[in-house]
């Protein structure tokens, strides 16, 4: 009875105690000791139900009396200390926008090379220069520099120089003249950037 003591809820033991110990009675009468003494068991377990397992957490009833109360106490606040409040707020709204361009600008940063086979080993070279209010990045370098990177960085495996997009570029094939936007690349491109070919060999690409 001990363990039907501790998850009953204290208003229905008295009741339900007496029940079960009086259905005990007859039984131990008339069936004998141990199967009064199973069906008492039984009769226990089931009375794990709702309605009179007793709550595991207390409720407090006066939890949203206290959230109506706390509530006032911050409005009455933010009118009393109109100024504070708003830099608070400023600062959290930079501080979380700043968070927010932060992890989307890293993640647009992963995204790239992520497609080829060895992305974790790709590098793309860029230059940054001091402006007076800025500092400016770019893409755009020197075609010699390619060469300069093989012949004093002898570490690195390949490198490839690219131009810049082109909007209108001549191309000729078979007496066909076209005008289309593109951009050329050093034949150690493909070899760099295996993207998958439609048609055509990528070694003789380029």
């Amino acid at each position: 009875m001990n363990l039907f003591r501790r998850f009953c809820r204290p208003e229905y033991v008295e009741d339900i105690e007496g029940d079960l110990h009086e259905r005990y009675q007859l039984r131990l009468q008339r069936q004998g000791r141990a199967k009064a003494y199973r069906r008492f068991i039984k009769e226990v377990l089931l009375l794990f139900r709702p309605g009179i397992v007793r709550p595991l957490f207390k409720i407090r009833s006066n939890s949203i009396d206290m959230f109506k109360i706390n509530l006032k106490i911050a409005f009455r606040n933010i009118r009393r200390y109109q100024r504070t409040f708003l830099i608070n707020l400023i600062g959290l709204s930079t501080g979380l926008a700043s968070v927010l361009f932060i992890y989307l600008w890293v993640q647009d940063e992963k995204k790239v090379d992520q497609g080829f086979t060895d992305g974790d080993q790709l590098y793309q070279v860029m230059i940054f220069s001091q402006q007076p209010d800025q500092v400016h990045k770019s893409d755009a370098l020197p075609l010699p520099l390619g060469n300069y990177l093989r012949e004093e960085i002898p570490q690195l495996d390949k490198v490839t120089m690219t131009s810049g997009i082109w909007q209108q570029l001549h191309l000729e094939a078979n007496g066909t003249k076209v005008k289309v936007a593109g951009q050329m690349a050093e034949p150690e491109y493909f070899t760099l950037l295996d993207y998958p070919f439609l048609a055509g060999d990528p070694a003789t690409a380029l």
